[in-house]
């Protein structure tokens, strides 16, 4: 297994978001992070409340958000939109791969934002594979490889860093656990594997 060459293939990218539920086509974007991955380049979107979308209560309370909060601090969908293109179009090559924790779901966020804008397609901008830290921690727990509790982000970050979680449900924060932990991933991928 070639991990080396693998890593360096064409430029990469972190990425998170929060939400007001769990379905893209129901609830709304509270927040997007990006960021060039190993790369001090980085984007935080607040997004502003769209009045035909749902935030539920609870999930509002998991990350912290308030819709009072990303009125003031948040920009538009559209906006948004034009700060993600801006950020690829001047961080990152045409086609990058991007890396995330449970990813498909914050993929799935933001081409809805794409859609209802009719702004093309997000998934059209990245690379059509995708790199998932939760599926290696699942894989590597079924494995024997590791023992944990689970393959929750925060659970994952402990095991393989050895520290404790910052900054979780925030959207900038959850992104710097995960480029964390998927560096962690590859090293211990790498030990296990060199020949």
């Amino acid at each position: 297994m070639d991990l080396e060459n693998f890593t360096k293939k064409n430029d990469k990218f972190v990425s998170d978001v929060e939400t007001g539920g769990f379905d893209p086509n129901i609830n709304g974007l509270c927040s997007i992070a990006i960021k060039a991955f190993n790369e001090d380049k980085r984007l935080n979107i607040f997004i502003k409340p769209n009045p035909n979308l749902v935030y539920n209560e609870q999930a509002l309370k998991v990350n912290g958000l308030s819709l009072e909060t990303l009125d003031k601090l948040g920009v538009t969908e559209l906006e948004a939109v034009e700060k993600i293109k801006t950020f690829f179009r001047n961080n990152l090559s045409e086609k990058p791969t991007i890396i995330g924790q449970n990813i498909q779901f914050d993929v799935g966020f933001i081409e809805g934002m794409f859609q209802r804008n009719n702004c093309g397609s997000f998934k059209n901008m990245i690379h059509y594979q995708y790199i998932d830290t939760l599926p290696i921690t699942k894989v590597l727990m079924a494995s024997g490889r590791i023992k944990i509790a689970n393959a929750k982000l925060g659970t994952a970050y402990t095991h393989f860093t050895g520290k404790e979680p910052v900054d979780a449900h925030d959207a900038m924060g959850d992104v710097l656990m995960t480029e964390e932990l998927y560096n962690a991933q590859l090293n211990f991928l790498k030990e296990q594997y060199s020949s």
